[in-house]
């Protein structure tokens, strides 16, 4: 709110400039953090790249392939469908019909959540119940509810599914148990919590 034009906008001064202004968001903010931050950063972020489209008069793709130097050979964005949350009854029968839904309609990539009742079992509970053929599809959320050592744990049970990724494992902060998932999993793993791969690779 503070920073003067001269900050957010292009060189030329005809167009915000998203990136100078992700700068100026994120000035003495500190590494790491819980999601407050980066959901408020993350949504001013979005709105600045869809206005600075609109105000060049280009499709969103287009101008941010132009922006970050990157040639566009076509129009497809790769989506994730996000869903999968724990039904109250007949949880694994409905979640399988959701995941089949969202293929149906061309999705590639679905994301369910896990950890969201550690009480049930590991996490083979959920991601186990879809079918083998669909689990190169899937991406799986445990909503940072794992502590060090079922965090270990549901990585080992995971690992041979082939998942997509493995996000939120264990508290955003919790940058030891982060480290050793990284050496022990090795699909990929995402989280979504600004300053965690800087402070992994530290680690």
């Amino acid at each position: 709110m503070a920073a003067g034009e001269d900050e957010i906008a292009t060189e030329s001064g005809e167009n915000v400039d998203p990136l100078r202004a992700w700068y100026c968001m994120m000035r003495q903010e500190k590494p790491g953090g819980h999601g407050e931050r980066c959901v408020a950063v993350g949504t001013l972020d979005m709105t600045l790249w869809d206005a600075a489209g609109k105000i060049a008069q280009e499709l969103l793709y287009r101008h941010l392939g132009e922006k970050l130097g990157i040639t566009v050979t076509e129009p497809v964005v790769p989506v994730c469908a996000g869903g999968g949350y724990y039904f109250e009854s007949n949880d694994l029968e409905r979640l399988t019909d959701e995941v089949r839904t969202f293929l149906a309609l061309g999705y590639t990539r679905v994301k369910i959540k896990i950890g969201g009742r550690p009480r049930r079992g590991l996490p083979a509970h959920r991601g186990g119940a879809v079918s083998a053929a669909w689990r190169k599809h899937l991406a799986v959320d445990a909503m940072n509810r794992y502590d060090p050592e079922s965090a270990l744990r549901a990585a080992e049970t995971l690992a041979p599914y082939g998942l997509h990724w493995f996000e939120d494992v264990c508290d955003p902060l919790d940058f030891e148990t982060l480290a050793s998932l990284g050496r022990l999993y090795e699909p990929p793993l995402a989280c979504d919590k600004g300053g965690f791969w800087d402070r992994i690779q530290d680690t």
